[in-house]
């Protein structure tokens, strides 16, 4: 509860612009949360900041609520794991989700041990690896067949390298975790002509990273990939429900984020699912936020 409490301090406004006693408050948290650490919120949010009434519920519970959806199936993919969550008569029901111990801080501490590995060493530096995943990461329709174009040189059409330039002291404020830029043949060595700020080239890694989503064996995790634990969780239903279900998935969370997520994991669940159910994903403009 200690360290909960000093993180809640460091990034509440001092002083507060809210008045506590005059406000709820709204919390996310895991499902099937242990009643311990739910008491321990209770008593963190009335005995030390004093909120008038707070409410929590599971991501999914939210988005459920956002989308208007009385059944159906939420894939919550977020920072630390994924969950996807049945939603049956507007409620989520934890009997039946599924969760893999797969997210968004895995994926980054994957990039930075592998660029770590072969370049600059990049292990305390979350938040620039982190920013250059989010931006430059993308999900390979055809794993296998994209990974053998990146073996190309650059000169012979490679289109997946790019350059990562890495923030200095002299960054400016939009740039402070990098920014990128087409990637361009490597000076000769010793050329002086101009001084090149310290930059990373992302070739394979671009599509490796998020491949882990959906086989997460990869990086040594014996779990299904995302679409696998989505399918489970749907099988666990009656049956009289999965073909509803299967028709009403909504994609929420960080990893959903990726360009091409929606299209592969729709052609992974279709290879999944009985072909005489429909298959429906939605997604809002941004994901992130869809339990806000």
């Amino acid at each position: 509860k200690t360290p909960c409490l000093d993180r809640l301090r460091r990034i509440a406004p001092s002083p507060s612009p809210v008045e506590p006693k005059e406000n709820c408050f709204v919390v996310t948290e895991p499902i099937a949360l242990p009643g311990s650490l739910r008491r321990g919120m209770d008593e963190l949010v009335f005995e030390e900041f004093g909120f008038a009434s707070y409410y929590s519920a599971p991501p999914a519970a939210l988005v459920a609520r956002h989308f208007d959806i009385t059944d159906g199936l939420v894939l919550d993919s977020g920072f630390s794991f994924s969950h996807a969550v049945p939603i049956l008569n507007s409620g989520a029901q934890q009997q039946y989700s599924r969760r893999l111990d797969l997210g968004g801080k895995v994926l980054t501490n994957q990039l930075k041990e592998v660029v770590s590995f072969r370049s600059w060493n990049m292990m305390d530096e979350f938040l620039v690896i982190n920013a250059a995943k989010e931006e430059l990461c993308y999900v390979a329709q055809d794993f296998l067949a994209e990974l053998e174009d990146t073996r190309l040189p650059l000169s012979e059409g490679n289109k997946t390298m790019i350059d990562y330039v890495l923030p200095t002291h002299a960054s400016d404020k939009e740039n402070r975790f990098g920014y990128s830029r087409p990637s361009v043949p490597k000076r000769a060595k010793g050329d002086p002509s101009q001084q090149e700020q310290p930059t990373l080239t992302l070739n394979n890694e671009r599509i490796s990273i998020p491949e882990a989503l959906f086989h997460p064996s990869d990086l040594g995790l014996h779990q299904g990939g995302l679409h696998e634990v989505i399918a489970e969780s749907i099988a666990a239903l009656p049956r009289q429900l999965q073909g509803r279900i299967y028709n009403n998935i909504v994609l929420s969370g960080g990893n959903c984020k990726f360009p091409g997520f929606e299209k592969r994991l729709t052609a992974e669940l279709r290879a999944l699912a009985p072909e005489e159910y429909d298959l429906a994903l939605t997604m809002d403009k941004d994901p992130e936020l869809s339990a806000v």
